[in-house]
């Protein structure tokens, strides 16, 4: 495994609030198809 890197969180960071148009719509479209579930900060997927 990979050690991690913090330096990658701003880079992350700026990747996800600078999506281009077909990112944005291919990962809206994918989270309406798959729902996520928070319970007792447990994720659950729900197909």
């Amino acid at each position: 495994m990979k050690d991690y890197n913090r330096d990658n969180i701003k880079l992350a960071k700026a990747l996800r609030e600078n999506m281009t148009p077909w990112e944005r719509k291919l990962w809206y479209d994918f989270f309406r198809i798959i729902l996520l579930d928070f319970k007792d900060k447990k994720l659950s997927v729900i197909l």
